[in-house]
């Protein structure tokens, strides 16, 4: 609240609004008890909301709801700080699954330096501190096409007797369904990022992989259609 000299706009004050009536409401409404719970850190209360008006003549929030839907536990623990150990949960995540990725076919000071530097010598930091959904699309990006890329560069699962589970899994074509559906939440965020998940569709393609590419096609479908269909049955828009 300080860093932001007492005011917030636009998609600021509309995650912000929205995390804190999950938090401690529940619901998706638009109500005067969320106008009351901003002024109580911002007296000057919020500007720009992004509102639009659903069943009943009831008001919603105009935005994606699954940033603030999954920030709303840390917000609850942690009031409007939730955001960002959210944010520095997923930094983490994000700095194993790039180390991990370079270490297969790196050394492992390689590894730590590149990785240090994709990161923090770049404009993610900046992302990270913010109170809008940008780090949050970044991190499930990353991790979606870390499940689908880390078989790339680790080589085929081991045929050894007994491999570990994370052997088992991660390197085979089973993790592409997790990517799929980590790519179909980073499309219910932002609807541009459909394209993100072309590369997994075209390289089965390419390597005639039908049923590989069907699971990943119905994965994707799968979840950003639940996501919709949730907004509908919420606030009567998809």
């Amino acid at each position: 609240v300080k860093a932001s000299y007492g005011g917030f706009f636009g998609d600021a004050a509309t995650y912000y609004t929205l995390g804190h009536s999950l938090a401690a409401d529940f619901d998706f409404e638009y109500q005067r008890d969320d106008l009351v719970r901003v002024w109580e850190e911002f007296p000057t209360g919020p500007e720009g909301l992004f509102l639009k008006r659903g069943r009943d003549g009831k008001l919603f929030y105009a935005k994606a709801y699954i940033y603030p839907l999954l920030a709303a536990p840390f917000i609850w623990i942690f009031g409007t700080n939730g955001f960002l150990v959210l944010h520095a949960l997923l930094m983490t995540a994000c700095f194993l699954c790039a180390y991990s990725f370079l270490c297969a076919r790196s050394h492992p000071v390689s590894a730590l330096i590149f990785a240090f530097a994709f990161l923090f010598i770049s404009l993610v930091p900046i992302y990270m501190v913010q109170l809008a959904p940008d780090f949050f699309i970044f991190a499930i990006v990353l991790f979606g096409y870390y499940f689908w890329c880390y078989k790339e560069v680790g080589g085929p699962a081991p045929e050894e007797a007994r491999p570990s589970w994370r052997t088992r899994w991660l390197l085979s074509t089973r993790s592409d369904v997790i990517a799929a559906a980590l790519l179909g939440i980073g499309f219910f965020a932002k609807p541009t990022n459909i394209l993100l998940i072309a590369p997994l569709l075209v390289s089965a393609a390419l390597r005639r992989q039908w049923v590989r590419a069907a699971k990943i096609a119905a994965m994707f479908t799968v979840v950003a259609a639940a996501l919709f269909a949730l907004n509908i049955a919420l606030t009567g828009e998809w």
